[in-house]
């Protein structure tokens, strides 16, 4: 059954399951969170849109589709880098999405797959998603993430090894989505805010693909020429442009935005160490009126120290002339004693 590993709804309300499975060492990964104040749409459009996720997932190298199989199904490609010696992966992967009449619920589910249009790479390792979905939900003002996921990243990594890797960086990815969905409406609307694929559910737009190859503009002129009806002349016209522009869209979001966002973060992180050298200013000039505070301590105690032994000394001689007068005290009492018996001897 699942286990809970992570449960931090005391904090932001991550939790995070894990299931061993009989057919591998890989387990079955389950997250559950909620973004407050979230649209689903939102949340679900930022899964979808491999030229937006170019700006919020640092280790992907390339993203697109390959085929598209129907209004809702696809085979796509995508590539991630490794920190060294750590080999780079791969996945070719079919996803199927589906979204609820009512627009509650939205789904996305994907399984690796083999295909002719992408073949195992020199200086990668294909990876394999055995099952990987996601399910958001609306509730109230916010949304609900169920993930399950269990993918074999190959290679020499052990299983156990993925298995903690994923379990305990699990609410680090979430909180990364987190910051790129909330982001993406803005974003969007700046960047053809019509063009959304993905949201293509009529069989007239199930050619609607990104294929890199030049020779399908060739090929769509051919059907141009040979086409009876206008209306499908235009239609086919109106997905060449959408190609067109999306291309170009993730050629300027992969050289030009991603430079913009990485000086937004350079720039953030320069404040970051301008207010961080200032606290650490602050936190010498405390640190100085502390070192100066122990200091007078130190000279005050010792100064105690030096009255104590003065008055130990004079305890002592008091003492010493206390026993000098005992002594002669008895010493006068002894004579008294013995000139009395004397006076009465006589």
């Amino acid at each position: 059954g699942w286990k809970l590993e992570v449960d931090k709804s005391h904090k932001d309300g991550v939790k995070v399951w894990r299931k061993s499975v009989d057919f591998s060492p890989i387990d079955t990964i389950k997250i559950w969170y909620r973004f407050k104040g979230m649209k689903a749409v939102d949340l679900y459009d930022t899964l979808h849109d491999d030229i937006y996720r170019v700006l919020w997932d640092d280790a992907m190298i390339e993203g697109y589709e390959i085929e598209r199989l129907g209004p809702n199904d696809d085979v796509g490609y995508y590539s991630a880098k490794l920190p060294g010696p750590v080999t780079n992966r791969d996945f070719c992967n079919q996803r199927t999405w589906y979204v609820s009449s009512d627009k509650q619920e939205y789904m996305i589910f994907n399984h690796s797959v083999k295909h002719p249009q992408a073949p195992p790479k020199d200086g990668f390792i294909r990876g394999f998603s055995f099952d990987t979905g996601y399910l958001i939900r609306v509730s109230g003002d916010d949304c609900e993430l169920h993930y399950v996921g269990q993918s074999n990243p190959a290679g020499w990594i052990p299983g156990w090894m993925v298995n903690a890797v994923v379990t305990k960086y699990g609410p680090q990815m979430i909180a990364t989505l987190d910051k790129a969905a909330r982001g993406y409406a803005a974003w969007k609307d700046e960047h053809e805010p019509d063009v959304k694929p993905w949201n293509v559910l009529s069989d007239d737009d199930d050619d609607d693909s990104d294929d890199d190859d030049d020779d399908d503009d060739d090929d769509d002129d051919n059907n141009d020429d040979n086409a009876k009806d206008g209306s499908t002349v235009r239609r086919q016209k109106s997905k060449r442009s959408k190609r067109r522009k999306r291309k170009i869209a993730f050629q300027q979001a992969t050289e030009n935005e991603k430079r913009q966002f990485n000086e937004r973060e350079a720039l953030s992180l320069s404040k970051e160490r301008v207010a961080s050298k200032s606290d650490e200013q602050n936190n010498n000039s405390d640190t100085q009126k502390q070192i100066e505070s122990i200091k007078s301590d130190i000279q005050r105690l010792k100064q105690q120290h030096i009255d104590l032994g003065k008055i130990a000394l004079l305890e002592q001689q008091n003492n010493s002339l206390t026993r000098t007068v005992s002594l002669l005290s008895l010493s006068i009492g002894v004579l008294v004693v013995l000139l009395a018996m004397s006076l009465i001897s006589k």
